[in-house]
This record gives structure tokens, sequence and C-alpha cells, in this order.
């Protein structure tokens, strides 16, 4: 056994360590992550057609939400490639491996921007209620959208530095 080991060692071989439970593991995942993708959806849905959801701190959920749908279809889409994978004890990385690596922290540092946006309008209204100008519905959705781009911007650079790795 020793002797196998050491050999396998000296000759770089690599071992594929397929464990049986991966496979199971991997459906429960992508079951729980199609039931977040679908709940993310009818929120997302409520708060669009609801004329009562139409107010800046439901601005800001939504950005949430749509951030955690963005994000778990990424996920869905990374844990559909590691179930094939497993299924085909493949150990490469595919294509698209280090795109979805990239869109995860975009979409993962989208989400902790959403709240903290979120705890600054909350810090404005209550120590700053006279300054309307900050708690405009337009200047939000500007912080908003600056936020997305410079979030797909300060990421960039671990893309083009390849320190994403498989």
């Amino acid at each position: 056994m020793t002797l196998l080991v050491s050999l396998s060692k000296d000759l770089n071989f690599t071992l594929i360590n397929n464990q049986s439970w991966f496979i199971p593991i991997d459906i429960l995942l992508l079951i729980c992550l199609f039931l977040a993708i679908l709940l993310a959806f009818l929120f997302l849905f409520i708060i669009l057609i609801d004329k009562t959801c139409h107010t800046i701190p439901m601005m800001f959920l939504a950005n949430s939400c749509f951030a955690c749908l963005f994000f778990t279809i990424i996920m869905f889409w990374a844990t559909i490639i590691s179930l094939y994978n497993d299924l085909k004890q493949i150990s490469y990385e595919d294509s698209f491996c280090i795109f979805r690596g990239y869109m995860t922290y975009v979409t993962g540092g989208e989400l902790f921007y959403g709240y903290l946006l979120q705890a600054i309008y909350s810090y404005m209204t209550v120590v700053y209620p006279t300054r309307l100008f900050w708690q405009s519905a337009k200047f939000q959705l500007f912080l908003i959208c600056l936020m997305w781009a410079s979030v797909f911007i300060c990421i960039l650079p671990i893309l083009l530095s390849h320190e994403i790795k498989y």
C-alpha cells in the first residue's frame, strides 16, 4: 500500500477522489437552489405588481432579492456542472469556470454592498430626517446603479490578474 502511494507521487499521477455521496448532495443542492430561484422570482414579481411596495425600502429589498437571484442562478449553474463532472468523473475545469467565479464574487459583493446601502439609508432617515435629497428615490436608485457598476469594476482586477483558479 505504501509502495503504491509513493509510486503514484513519484510518477505524478492524479487520482480522482469521487465519493459516492457527492451525487446526492449535488441533487439536494440543485433542488434547494431551484426553490430559492422560484421564491426570488415570486418576491420580485410581488414587489413589481403591488403598488404599495413601490417605496424606497422595498426598492432596497428588490435590489437585494435581485442580487440573491443572480447569485443563486450562478450557483445553480455551477452545481449542474459539478453534478455532471461527478457523474462523468471529470476533474478538469470547463470553459466558463473562471467566469462563474468572477460572477460569484460580483453578486456576493453586490449583496453585501446592498446591505450597506440599506444601513446608510436607515441611518440618514433617523439621524438626518430633514435632508430629503439623501432620502429621495432617484438618489437611492442612482446609488444602487453606481454600486452595481463599481462592484463589476472592483472585482475586474482579480479576473485580469488570473487570481481566480479552478
